[in-house]
């Protein structure tokens, strides 16, 4: 039985983990002690795309997940509070939902209880880890310095601020948002009918994420560094009158239910994607804003391309230079619409505002625009 090591936990990893062993792969999770994803109560959410919907189907996690999603099925983009906005619904995708919400804390306990029950999965606790180098078509991993376990791929899911990850994967675009995400739950006095709402402040995007709880929305707030640590210093009662001022009052009054949680923003690509075996992956090989909830889809999207390529031969080289090759480009893309969009949109410009309104009343009277743009961020492109 062919062997993969993912390095680093966390939900994607376990993801990978549960895919190739459906292909018949004994996978290895190797997290360092130092660096292991406890996760604890949280009220960080993940977006997820119809086409991620999809693949999990096909892995057949989806019903199980299903069950703590919300739907999403109206989005509106707004300017600055502006009148001028773009609405996108189910309808325009011939879908029930546009997308979906999910709690991380929710998707993590399905997920690592799956994993916990495979057979063809070992988590593995490492103090220290140690890759040998070599040209052969098999990879040999120290486990501090004891264990040895040779594999066919090894799929570098960590920080490019890691050693191995330096060591490795040289070359990256990288940017510094110079922003703070923070992210907290909100209950509110009427009903979200799965409506999602983004608006762009010149101080960063602030999104409104319905739950599955009709009543209690998650809200990502992105804003520079010092506002960040002003606000979180904020009596809880000073803050709620801000966010509610934020949200306007098509949801009512509202309520901060949980606490705020915050992580510095900053944007990554790796441009070579593999070096020998090893293959950077997951938050190894990207990282982009989280301002159109589309990282973990990313991710999904190469985990899917990887999983369609080595289902029906034997992982190579050559097969590994083939995902890259097909992803390249859409990754490319992706990072390059996301921090444009940031950009454009967290100024002050009045001349750059003039240039936005303009543009939201083209899009939002075309429907074959409109159609476009949701079929993209939907997964189908």
């Amino acid at each position: 039985m062919s062997k993969i090591l993912i390095l680093g936990d966390g939900i994607f990893s376990l993801l990978c983990a549960i895919a190739f062993s459906k292909l018949g792969y004994f996978v290895f999770i190797v997290k360092e002690k130092k660096n292991c994803h406890s996760l604890k109560q949280s009220s960080r959410t993940l977006a997820l795309t119809p086409a991620t919907k999809d693949f999990l189907s096909k892995l057949e996690i989806w019903d199980e997940i299903s069950e703590y999603v919300s739907y999403i099925k109206d989005i509106y983009v707004i300017d600055n509070m502006s009148n001028n906005m773009i609405s996108f619904d189910c309808k325009l995708s011939k879908k029930d939902q546009i997308g979906f919400v999910i709690q991380n804390q929710d998707l993590y306990n399905i997920l690592i209880s799956r994993v916990i029950a495979n057979n063809k999965i070992k988590i593995v606790e490492a103090e220290n880890i140690r890759i040998e180098d070599s040209e052969s078509e098999m990879t040999k991993i120290f486990i501090d310095e004891k264990e040895e376990i040779f594999v066919k791929l090894v799929l570098i899911n960590i920080s490019n601020n890691s050693q191995i990850h330096k060591r490795y994967f040289i070359e990256h675009k990288t940017i510094d948002y110079k922003q703070i995400a923070l992210t907290f739950l909100v209950k509110h006095e009427n009903c979200h009918e799965g409506t999602a709402v983004e608006h762009f402040f010149s101080t960063g995007p602030f999104a409104i994420l319905p739950l599955k709880d009709p009543n209690v929305s998650s809200v990502i707030w992105s804003v520079d560094l010092e506002y960040a640590k002003s606000l979180k210093s904020l009596e809880i009662n000073i803050l709620k009158q801000i966010v509610q001022t934020k949200f306007g009052d098509f949801l009512g009054k509202i309520d901060i239910i949980s606490d705020m949680e915050s992580f510095h923003l900053k944007g990554y690509l790796c441009k070579n994607y593999f070096n020998g075996n090893l293959l950077a992956f997951g938050s190894g090989l990207h990282l982009i804003h989280p301002l159109a909830g589309q990282g973990l889809n990313l991710s999904i999207k190469d985990l899917e391309v990887l999983y369609g390529i080595v289902s029906s031969e034997e992982i190579s080289k050559e097969k590994i230079a083939d995902f890259c090759s097909q992803r390249y480009q859409d990754n490319l893309d992706m990072f390059i619409i996301i921090n444009w969009i940031n950009k454009i949109f967290s100024n002050n410009s009045k001349i750059l505002y003039l240039i936005r309104q303009l543009g939201f009343k083209i899009i939002n009277k075309s429907s074959f625009l409109k159609n476009k743009i949701v079929n993209y961020a939907m997964g189908y492109r």
